[in-house]
């Protein structure tokens, strides 16, 4: 009955995850065809590629791990997260994605903080920065327990990620974590104000693209729901670091963490792998396309002339 069980859920689970390759394989190509067809101004695409990307560096490579776990049977072999080599493997490819969405996130809540509140764009040598940044210092923070700084771990509900008893590697996860939810938090309620008062990004209504893709404006509860999305998907790890931290002597990993903790914490983080394609894939791109629309229709009425407005926003 157990072996069953096991196989159901991870089946279950397996399936979701080729949902979510499949809907993030759809992010990345719209989002390059935009880059491509110059539809969403580049700087917005790089970051969407991006985005697509990170999301797929989880989710491609841990479809391909819990498949094989499953059509195996849960064969004690090398890519099953019970052996050092597997878990190594998923925490690994984890650890990195997972990181890199942190960052792009909040780079998104910041470029649509700025939008909305008048202040333009970032340049595009600074979004570039951001991006190499927003993959570096993951690459960085995956490497260090491979080479003893910090230590891979299992949960014991069903994947790896960092073992939170060890401060080199909990306590910088914990820092950036903090900064990001802050920022991104106040990023997005600031757009979601903007919003509501009428001075967000809709005070013009951008006509129907060539391509039958119209940029559009959102309700200002939209950035509500962007804005618990991500402080839903992180907020769990700092508890959990702390918890890992201060557990007392003799208390191995994952022994301190009530029993339903941490898969109640890696199913948030993973929910955004499945959400990050609707809310910044399809909602995110027509809000900023319409960003960029006002930005030029302001600038037109600004220099007192006429024309029409290109729709290559």
């Amino acid at each position: 009955m157990a072996e069953t069980a096991q196989l159901v859920g991870g089946g279950a689970f397996t399936g979701f995850l080729f949902v979510c390759m499949v809907s993030n394989l759809a992010f990345l190509v719209v989002s390059a065809r935009d880059a491509w067809k110059g539809t969403v101004s580049t700087i917005n695409s790089l970051l969407l590629i991006s985005l697509a990307t990170a999301n797929l560096a989880w989710i491609l490579p841990c479809f391909v791990q819990c498949l094989i776990t499953v059509v195996s049977d849960y064969a004690d072999e090398w890519w099953n997260v019970s052996t050092a080599t597997g878990c190594d493997l998923m925490a690994s490819y984890s650890v990195f994605a997972s990181v890199a969405g942190l960052l792009l996130v909040t780079e998104i809540a910041y470029v649509s903080w700025l939008r909305a509140t008048g202040r333009g764009d970032t340049s595009f040598r600074a979004a570039v920065a951001v991006i190499v940044l927003s993959f570096l210092v993951p690459t960085i923070m995956t490497i260090l327990p491979l080479a003893g700084v910090g230590k891979y771990s299992n949960t014991n509900e069903g994947f790896c990620y960092l073992d939170f008893s060890y401060a080199e590697s909990t306590v910088p996860l914990m820092i950036l974590i903090g900064l990001c939810l802050a920022a991104a938090t106040y990023f997005f309620a600031v757009v979601a104000v903007q919003e509501k008062n009428g001075n967000g990004v809709r005070r013009f209504a951008p006509a129907e693209a060539s391509d039958g893709d119209a940029p559009a404006g959102m309700a200002w509860w939209y950035w509500i729901i962007f804005a618990v999305s991500f402080f839903t998907a992180w907020i769990m790890w700092l508890p959990g670091g702390v918890i890992g931290l201060t557990a007392g002597d003799g208390v191995t990993y994952p022994d301190m963490f009530p029993s339903g903790f941490m898969i109640i914490a890696g199913t948030l983080a993973h929910f955004q792998s499945f959400i990050n394609p609707i809310l910044y894939g399809y909602f995110w791109r027509r809000w900023v396309r319409c960003s960029v629309y006002n930005m030029v229709k302001e600038r037109v009425e600004l220099m007192g002339k006429s024309g029409n407005v290109p729709e290559s926003v």
